[in-house]
């Protein structure tokens, strides 16, 4: 999880400070949703105190439909008729809700919210891309390769392996971070950093950090995702818009 960090404060920022608290508390809750489960945050919300944000988690655990909560959520904002802090707080509260029910890492849970108080706070946060040494990525890459298990072959990483440079890139354009992160679970480090050439530094930092967060993986899991990717391989394929070789 991110590290604490200490916001400056000003005048001109004191609303947004006060808001901080609640901001953190929801990326802790995204960290547990991922790692023990969304029914996890029951109790813990309820703990809270905090009215709005109870109803809107509740209808997240209760698997109710995004929009459905969104709308909800909006109408509530707009009929009380707040404004400041009250107003702010609510919209980073039905953000985060509505971030941590689409399964966006804890980093994004994050970044979504900060991005409700501007791009000083999201800057401060360390969020803004800058310059990443190829063998940071790589120390990661190595250590996630050391940590799991190698699944069984199923051609898919050998599929990997053999495809193109150009065409991998344009396979990377169909998938999500979440779903490649679930994939490539007991890949060899090579055959990861042969992926991440193939994408921006920043959206791989994201794919290793998904990793890093989801710990072990079961294998079913893992095979299903596999079965996925090579499904979007095939139909690549058929298109014509790369040559698939496994």
């Amino acid at each position: 999880m991110s590290q604490k960090v200490q916001y400056s404060s000003g005048a001109a920022n004191d609303g947004k400070d006060a808001c901080l608290p609640m901001l953190e508390f929801l990326v802790k809750c995204a960290s547990s949703a991922r790692m023990e489960g969304i029914l996890r945050l029951e109790d813990v919300v309820l703990e809270k105190g905090n009215d709005f944000l109870s109803l809107m988690m509740m209808m997240v655990i209760d698997d109710v439909d995004p929009a459905v909560i969104k709308e909800i959520g909006e109408n509530l904002i707009h009929a009380d008729d707040l404004a400041g802090n009250g107003l702010l707080e609510r919209k980073i509260i039905l953000e985060g809700v509505l971030s941590i029910q689409a399964a966006y890492s804890p980093r994004m849970v994050e970044i979504r919210m900060l991005s409700l108080l501007g791009l000083g706070y999201v800057k401060e946060k360390g969020y803004i891309p800058a310059y990443i040494p190829d063998d940071m990525i790589y120390g990661r890459v190595a250590a996630l390769a050391d940590r799991e298990t190698p699944h069984e072959s199923d051609g898919f990483e050998t599929a990997v392996q053999n495809l193109g440079d150009w065409h991998t890139q344009r396979f990377l354009k169909e998938i999500s971070q979440r779903e490649l992160a679930v994939a490539i679970s007991g890949f060899r480090a090579d055959t990861m950093m042969k992926i991440f050439a193939n994408c921006s530094k920043q959206w791989a930092t994201v794919v290793i950090e998904e990793m890093e967060y989801m710990g072990a993986i079961r294998k079913v899991d893992v095979m299903e995702a596999r079965k996925n990717m090579m499904d979007i391989m095939k139909d690549l394929a058929e298109a014509g818009e790369i040559t698939l070789v496994y």
